[in-house]
């Protein structure tokens, strides 16, 4: 009915909508074939005492920040001279509560925690815009990250200068997925602790690790670095290359003159070969809507640095993206993380032009578990610029009877400048099975 109605509904709503349906269900009022009972979501079966309730990580998302955390922060309320970064909001938040903090406000010091919560809907849009039921790699980097932007806000660290707008960035960071879960419907919880901080001119930097648990287990854990920096050092990044222009490698290095292969994914043609659902392999395809991340792609078989092959990728960036309302109110950039799920498409497609997946029934992606994925960011991508560009070097492609893995290094720029560079990027193609790749 909603879909006949025309009604937009946000994943929160569609939370509360499903809890709706299954109340009614479970409750007799509606009935199933064969007296099929649903389970309600684990997060609604247990109360726990938070510390921040959902509406108060709300209001530090989009709304009055001395509501979340107290009347010393008012300094950063609308109307304020100074400003802070939040948290992501609306279709990227992804901490519902927080349990627990050990450390205070003004006391900035290694050991000081958090533990936060995440409910996941019943079937999320980035299960529902993936191209099979599996997390993002995106979206695990940032249901991990989040919660060390609350605990730096709550310990006061940019107080220390309280005349001053500060803008919180990742630098750097680690992860490794231990074990692929199904979260839809789940509790994550997070564990963050501080493990470093110090203070330079206009910029402060700190360090944290992270541990993700479901179903009592420990899936996902690593490490990752912060700056809170000021608008005047922002406005002054020189990237990864101290402010040279590094070009692309098909540009300077392709001296063999290997074949190139350039595809338009804006073209009917390519929609219908990379991105439509063929029945008898639905699964062996790229992602869509919000997780639909490139426009143009240029593939180099056997190119790149290691010769295993290379990909070349652009996108057109738009005011109007999704991701700027989200990532942050009154500091809009692209999620890095969202520039990770990018460089993990172009190897999707690289996979999916050269039919990597032949050899399976019915392939589809997923992550390589015990696997370290290591990033660095020297800059973002705001709203006004007009593009990003992306290469891949192929490093590995191993292929075996029943999975492919693929292996690589990116890099990942603005106009002119390189801003991103991710070591060992990985992807696996197996049957669409539970099986999981070990």
């Amino acid at each position: 009915m909603l879909a006949k109605s025309g009604i937009q509904c946000p994943d929160l709503d569609l939370k509360l909508i499903t809890i709706y349906i299954l109340y009614l269900i479970n409750s007799g009022f509606l009935k199933l074939p064969k007296r099929v009972r649903l389970p309600l979501p684990s997060y609604l079966t247990a109360q726990k005492q938070s510390l921040f309730t959902e509406k108060q990580v709300q209001e530090f998302c989009t709304g009055s920040i001395s509501k979340c955390f107290g009347e010393e922060f008012a300094i950063y309320d609308d109307g304020g001279k100074v400003k802070i970064s939040r948290m992501p909001n609306t279709h990227l938040n992804l901490v519902s509560r927080v349990l627990e903090v050990k450390g205070k406000c003004h006391q900035i010091k290694r050991g000081s925690s958090i533990i936060a919560e995440y409910d996941v809907p019943i079937h999320p849009w980035y299960y529902r815009q993936n191209s099979s039921a599996t997390v993002p790699y995106s979206i695990l980097m940032e249901i991990a990250l989040q919660p060390c932007g609350f605990l730096s806000a709550y310990l006061g660290t940019t107080l220390l200068y309280p005349n001053q707008s500060f803008y919180f960035r990742n630098l750097d960071g680690c992860g490794i997925i231990f074990k692929d879960i199904d979260i839809q419907g789940k509790t994550i919880t997070n564990t963050s602790t501080l493990i470093s901080t110090s203070n330079i001119q206009g910029m402060i930097l700190q360090s944290f690790n992270f541990q993700l648990v479901c179903d009592e287990e420990i899936f996902y854990q690593g490490e990752a670095s912060f700056g809170h920096f000021s608008p005047e050092v922002l406005a002054n990044q020189v990237g990864l290359d101290l402010g040279k222009n590094s070009l692309p490698w098909y540009k300077k290095e392709n001296t063999l003159k290997l074949p190139e292969i350039d595809l338009n994914l804006l073209t009917q043609e390519s929609r219908n070969k990379y991105y439509k659902i063929n029945p008898n392999q639905p699964h062996y395809r790229l992602a869509q809507h919000r997780l639909d991340l490139l426009n143009e792609v240029k593939i180099i078989a056997k190119g790149g640095k290691y010769q295993k092959g290379y990909i070349y990728a652009k996108k057109n960036i738009k005011p109007i993206d999704w991701y700027f309302k989200c990532h942050f109110y009154q500091d809009p950039v692209m999620p890095g993380s969202l520039g990770v799920e990018a460089m993990l498409q172009a190897m999707q497609i690289y996979a999916l032009h050269l039919d990597l997946g032949k050899y399976l029934k019915s392939p589809r992606f997923i992550q390589i578990l015990n696997h370290k994925i290591v990033w660095k960011y020297r800059g973002q991508i705001p709203p006004q610029h007009p593009e990003m560009y992306l290469e891949v070097h192929l490093s590995k492609i191993d292929i075996q009877a029943e999975k492919i893995i693929i292996i690589g290094d990116a890099s990942l720029w603005k106009p002119n400048m390189r801003i991103y560079e991710v070591k060992d990027l990985a992807i696996g193609l197996v049957n669409s099975s539970p099986d999981v790749l070990e």
